[in-house]
């Protein structure tokens, strides 16, 4: 807890005091914790593994959250009518993508140890991480939309990429239908 005792604070009219020490508390808080006054949640992979000693694009953190792309808004709503989901409308905006800096990784924690991916989806922490290879790839960002949508619809296997929609919409496989590239990843 602060406490000031120091001589200039009691020297202020005993109306503005608590006022001030208010306030250095806030920023003392804000300051200390910037995810929690950003209103960033946390991210739910503690760490990847992957088969890259280097990074994919240097400038980039191995890990980083991202801003939905402009085509996001679309592609989510094509995702859910191709489906047959209504989407509610203020759920996308809260779905926080990250990029993975390598062409695939395995994520920590998963429930598939052993199967390298280039996106993953935790539906209930409503968190999607993808390669930075793929971050405009229609295919690969559908896929791991229609996860997020099942999830909110209440599907049981919403995880199970041999449900009929992922096969209906065409975005059953993304990774074994498009080459890696790293041009465009986040503009």
């Amino acid at each position: 807890m602060l406490r000031f005792s120091y001589g200039p604070w009691r020297q202020l009219r005993p109306s503005r005091a608590p006022r001030i020490e208010m306030g250095v508390r806030l920023l003392a808080l804000i300051v200390l914790t910037p995810s929690l006054a950003s209103g960033q949640r946390p991210p739910v992979i503690t760490s990847v593994r992957h088969a890259n000693t280097v990074k994919e694009i240097q400038s980039l953190d191995w890990v980083g959250l991202y801003d939905q792309l402009e085509p996001y808004a679309r592609w989510w709503k094509e995702t859910a009518a191709c489906a047959g989901i209504p989407l509610p409308p203020s759920r996308p905006d809260s779905v926080q993508f990250y990029y993975v800096n390598a062409v695939d990784f395995a994520p920590v924690p998963t429930d598939k140890p052993n199967r390298m991916v280039a996106g993953v989806t935790y539906a209930a922490s409503e968190q999607i991480f993808l390669s930075v290879l793929r971050l405009r790839n229609e295919s690969a960002v559908k896929h791991e939309m229609l996860h997020q949508i099942l999830f909110w619809w209440g599907e049981r296997d919403w995880d199970d990429d041999a449900r009929n929609e992922f096969m209906k919409c065409g975005v059953d496989r993304p990774a074994e239908r498009m080459p890696a590239t790293a041009t465009n990843h986040l503009n």
